[in-house]
């Protein structure tokens, strides 16, 4: 068989319609396409299993299924091949279910052609090339290769389980490269990319087949090791690591020591569940950054590590006393069309103004959303940026996007879509000109509450953003599942797009956002070479410095009528 012919597993039971396929890919996709059949889904499962099938042509009415229960059952037994359906129903209601089920094509029987037949396949070829592509994204670090943080947190979730079955123990390393900015600063981004790729190499090196090694972002560097007899076996890797990481790092012809801080936790002695394990190593690690005299210090998990809770406590008090206080306030970032340089939207910034000045988010907002008291203050500004655009919309006589971003918690509260509305309707705002922005994680952690709340909020009018979006948790069947109008590409992103992998992502991520009709907005663009990059790859929008900061809400009517924007 030619090497460049793609296998089509053709699941049909009429002979008729059979032999119309086989005729139609001979006369038009002789050299591009080759055709194997079976009578039901029963016979299919040992093609799939035997055979390198490409695509699956699927009739929804067979001897043991029927309509769309049939493409389900496809899905169940290979979620990565491509179906295109065929369907004797002209029906436009069940080919958008049959989509939304996971078809990348729905074809009616009576209007099968050969060119119609071709370019399905084709389409359905190149759309599973684009999942590969984003599916690689999603769990790999682009930098290092390594699992990323969604995969690595996957397999320790796996190797933990196989631990408590077992009764092994298990442990868990933070490593954190020290002075890693300075070494970016001083021999610049391609030093420190090649020094992160260096020290992925070098952990890799020293694991076993059943350890796992990832990049949980930044200089941050995660393993696990199982199958351990007691602290001992712990300390012997502890070592390893210390030997590897303290030979010397060879970058513009000299020679530098790679500096690093590990902190370790073990289960089940210091907690039996991924995330405290992660928190308590996480811990370890900053007391290890503590030590002095070593280029590669580390540390294991200890009770009092724990101290840093009560000053978390100390600073949700703060935080309640703030919001009673009205010390909350609103500043906005300008978002701007890429092709005009216009502004077509604001994004709205919490800060907390106290006796040090204005706060930004990264101090506040962690112990905000862990004491609940995001859900207050959340409310207070859905409803603050709601009057603050119509009221930008009066005086400028132009409309304006207000953007806000909702939290974890917030996104969890089941009363989120009538505050929204009541926001809209004591403003005045038209719906349309509202968007909530979401996180990945937000509508991973229960995907069936994100879909139920995302509809409400969609059915209000209003417009939904995934904000931060790297491809690490959605697929582009979830981002089909998801009411979303926009991409929001993540700053790290953007701040890669010089580099030839950086704007690789970022054509990707474009890429998914126009084939599924979706406005793509670049956030953190610092500089007018990365607008004129962004631009020359057809994103849409953006924001960043390059554009303007954030302002208070009586500078944004100055702000619209602004044009001296790159573009």
């Amino acid at each position: 068989m030619n090497a460049r012919q793609h296998r089509i597993l053709l699941i049909e039971d009429n002979p008729g319609d059979v032999r119309l396929v086989r005729e139609l890919v001979r006369e038009y996709g002789r050299d591009e396409f080759a055709v194997c059949e079976a009578g039901s889904l029963a016979a299919a499962i040992p093609l799939l299993s035997d055979e390198d099938i490409d695509i699956v042509v699927l009739d929804l009415n067979l001897p043991d299924g029927q309509g769309l229960a049939t493409l389900e059952q496809m899905r169940e037994l290979a979620p990565r091949v491509p179906v295109v359906v065929l369907s004797h129903l002209d029906d436009e209601r069940e080919a958008v279910r049959a989509v939304r089920l996971g078809a990348q094509d729905f074809i009616v029987k009576q209007h099968l052609s050969g060119p119609t037949f071709l370019r399905a396949l084709r389409y359905a070829l190149e759309r599973r090339q684009l999942e590969e592509r984003l599916f690689h994204l999603a769990h790999r670090d682009p930098l290092t290769d390594l699992p990323n943080r969604r995969l690595f947190h996957d397999r320790f979730e796996h190797a933990l389980a196989w631990a408590r079955r077992h009764r092994q123990q298990l442990a868990f390393f933070f490593v954190d490269l020290d002075g890693f900015k300075n070494i970016n600063d001083t021999l610049g981004h391609a030093a420190g990319d090649e020094l992160l790729r260096e020290t992925a190499r070098r952990l890799t090196g020293l694991l076993r087949e059943t350890d796992c090694v990832g990049r949980f972002g930044g200089d941050e560097f995660v393993i696990y090791a199982g199958e351990l007899n007691g602290r001992a076996d712990a300390e012997a890797i502890v070592a390893k690591l210390v030997e590897t990481l303290s030979a010397p790092f060879a970058s513009g012809g000299a020679n530098r020591p790679i500096r690093a801080s590990i902190g370790i936790a073990l289960y089940p002695d210091d907690a039996d569940d991924a995330e405290t394990l992660i928190e308590r190593a996480d811990a370890a690690m900053y007391c290890a950054k503590t030590a002095r005299g070593r280029a590669v210090r580390w540390c294991f998990y200890e009770a009092r590590h724990d101290v840093a809770r009560g000053e978390e406590e100390r600073l949700a008090a703060r935080l309640d006393e703030a919001w009673r206080r009205g010390e909350f306030r609103l500043v906005y970032q300008p978002q701007v069309d890429l092709a005009s340089g216009r502004v077509i939207g604001v994004e709205a910034l919490l800060r907390w103004q106290n006796e040090a000045g204005l706060q930004l988010p990264a101090v506040f907002m962690y112990a905000l959303e862990k004491s609940g008291l995001i859900v207050s203050v959340g409310e207070w500004v859905i409803r603050e940026a709601c009057q603050a655009a119509a009221g930008w919309q009066q005086a400028a006589g132009q409309s304006v996007k207000v953007a806000v971003n909702l939290s974890p918690r917030q996104f969890r509260d089941p009363l989120l879509p009538d505050r929204i509305d009541e926001a809209l309707r004591r403003s005045g705002l038209p719906a349309r000109l509202l968007e909530l922005e979401i996180g990945e994680r937000s509508l991973r952690e229960d995907e069936q509450h994100a879909l139920a709340m995302l509809r409400r909020i969609s059915l209000l009018g209003c417009r939904i953003a995934l904000d931060n979006f790297r491809g690490e948790m959605m697929t582009l069947r979830d981002l089909q599942r998801f009411p979303i109008h926009a991409l929001k590409l993540d700053r790290s992103i953007v701040a890669d797009v010089g580099a030839e992998k950086g704007i690789a992502v970022a054509q990707a991520v474009i890429s998914i956002a126009h084939v599924l009709k979706l406005r793509g907005v670049a956030e953190g663009v610092e500089t007018t070479e990365q607008a004129q990059q962004l631009r020359a790859h057809a994103w849409d929008d953006a924001q960043g410095f390059v554009f303007g900061g954030p302002v208070p809400a009586e500078d944004v009517y100055r702000m619209l009528n602004h044009q001296a924007f790159p573009h």
